[in-house]
């Protein structure tokens, strides 16, 4: 099913004396919910992997296949 966009632009409330205004203009738009940007951040950050230390991991060593650094990286 083909979508379209009916309007030219959206209005939002006013922050302060500034209008916010979001425009369908942009040409092919994908919701990827940011997963690239934190994709970019996390190679260069490993911030990821550093939440991921922060928890214990309780599970059988002999019964797992990933380790739980792994996970955060899953959500």
């Amino acid at each position: 099913m083909k979508t379209e966009c009916t309007k030219k632009y959206d209005t939002f409330q006013p922050l302060g004396r500034k209008e916010i205004v979001a425009e369908c203009n942009g040409g092919l738009i994908i919701s990827d919910g940011g997963c690239r940007l934190l994709g970019d951040v996390e190679k260069r950050t490993a911030i990821l992997q550093r939440f991921a230390k922060s928890f214990t991991d309780y599970r059988d060593k002999n019964r797992i296949e990933h380790s739980y650094h792994w996970y955060p990286k899953e959500l």
